[in-house]
């Protein structure tokens, strides 16, 4: 029998481009593995760079990220501020307790809890009943009904929009008085409450003015128009 030629066990030109191929495939998966991994977490980390500035409002841009991404590693930092009372800033604490609102973990709703009953700043306390009705209808529904009684109409805001945010309308002749004589900003609140919380169930009902969600085409004040019999309709 010949001798075998001295290439014999060489890979084939074919065979190599197939191996090298099959190695820069490899290489590009785990590149853009890699990449997936880093981008994964890149929210949480630019929000957490935004929580650690001293201003004030940069914070505020740093909960709403974390809100807006669902960046758990931002969200358990502003539970842990909030839960240690070492936020000064009642605008930052009440944009931490937006933020929880879209949180997951169950830890996260004893803070809310304690900043239903102990947050010196209504305003901030008024965030929270709402988080907490979010979270968890069940438990805002426990703490709503324990008896207290909240002289501060921020406190009854809150309240009475964790109601509607549950589906529940006791509270909102609550809403329709700070609507009409509260501050600019419970007037806001309220109103906001009103058109997103009892406008539907309205609306679902048949109830709700069908002018209502078109302001444009409301014709109050202009006089009839010629052809059109709806143009007297008040609005």
């Amino acid at each position: 029998m010949p001798p075998a030629p001295e290439n014999a066990d060489r890979p084939r030109p074919s065979a190599r481009r197939w191996i090298i191929a099959g190695g820069i495939l490899v290489l590009l998966l785990g590149a853009s593995g890699a990449f997936w991994f880093w981008s994964a977490g890149q929210p949480d980390r630019d929000a957490l760079n935004l929580l650690g500035q001293d201003n004030p409002d940069t914070r505020r841009l740093g909960a709403w990220m974390a809100a807006r991404e669902r960046a758990p590693k931002a969200l358990a930092e502003m539970a842990r501020r909030l839960a240690a009372s070492s936020e000064t800033s009642p605008l930052v604490r009440e944009s931490y307790v937006y933020g929880l609102a879209h949180g997951t973990e169950p830890g996260q709703l004893d803070v809310l809890e304690q900043i239903v009953s102990a947050d010196p700043s209504p305003y901030v306390r008024q965030a929270a009943w709402r988080a907490l009705a979010r979270r968890d209808p069940g438990r805002f529904g426990t703490a709503a009904r324990a008896g207290t009684t909240y002289d501060d109409p921020w406190d009854q805001i809150g309240l009475a929009c964790g109601w509607l945010e549950v589906g529940d309308t006791r509270g909102v002749d609550t809403l329709l008085h700070w609507a009409a004589n509260g501050s600019a900003e419970q007037k806001q609140v309220a109103s906001l409450a009103l058109s997103r919380g009892l406008a539907p169930l309205l609306e679902a009902a048949g109830c709700w003015p069908l002018y209502a969600r078109h302001p444009a085409r409301r014709t109050l004040g202009r006089g009839p128009r010629r052809g059109n019999p709806e143009a007297s309709r008040p609005a």
